[in-house]
């Protein structure tokens, strides 16, 4: 994005990054499925109820359904705060920067509240991290791949900010695998202060 623009091959080597992300976590996980149910199976019983009490088609339409209304909702949000945005004189590179990003985010903050609440961290974390990925490589790649983009609002600050948090997550969770509150302020601290720049920018 450096350059100001992202060039069809540029999209087709990120798609193929995608596909190779998929496809090794895949693998990894097949091995790795298999040692957890085994796992789950000894401290909370059969592999049965390890697999959903034997009804995963109940579950397999509740995460449809609950996918649905998520992308409805987030959709809604989405109109509504790029309506306003534009009323007022805002840019698109800033309405996607803040409005439409915090819009597609805002089902994984929700997803990742309910699953902290159940000390389920590893979904918290998966989510975050697995959507930053597939949002770089599959958006950007796939969209980029039909269609050479050009970026001419996106500022190196930008590019800069997104950089600095990937590098700046990696040794919070390296240590101890976890993120402490303290960590967690940083992060949102850190945000708060890039969107004050970006309002400065309007």
């Amino acid at each position: 994005l450096w350059d100001g623009k992202l060039a069809r091959w540029e999209g087709g080597l990120l798609t193929c990054g995608i596909i190779a992300y998929v496809v090794t976590s895949l693998r990894l996980a097949k091995t790795a499925g298999a040692e957890l149910l085994d796992e789950f199976e000894n401290e909370f019983g059969d592999k049965e109820s390890a697999a959903g009490g034997g009804k995963p088609m109940v579950f397999t339409l509740l995460i449809i359904a609950g996918l649905l209304t998520l992308v409805l909702g987030s959709h809604l949000l989405q109109v509504g705060a790029i309506f306003i945005a534009t009323g007022f004189g805002v840019s698109e590179a800033i309405i996607g920067l803040t409005l439409l990003a915090f819009g597609t985010s805002l089902p994984e903050l929700a997803t990742s509240i309910v699953a902290c609440m159940k000390n389920e961290g590893d979904i918290v974390a998966g989510n975050a991290v697995g959507s930053s990925i597939f949002n770089i490589f599959a958006v950007l790649g796939v969209t980029a791949a039909i269609k050479e983009m050009k970026i001419t609002a996106i500022e190196p600050l930008d590019l800069g900010v997104m950089l600095a948090a990937a590098v700046l997550v990696v040794p919070m969770m390296a240590t101890r695998r976890r993120l402490a509150r303290s960590e967690g302020l940083i992060l949102l601290l850190c945000y708060l202060a890039y969107v004050a720049s970006l309002a400065m920018r309007t």
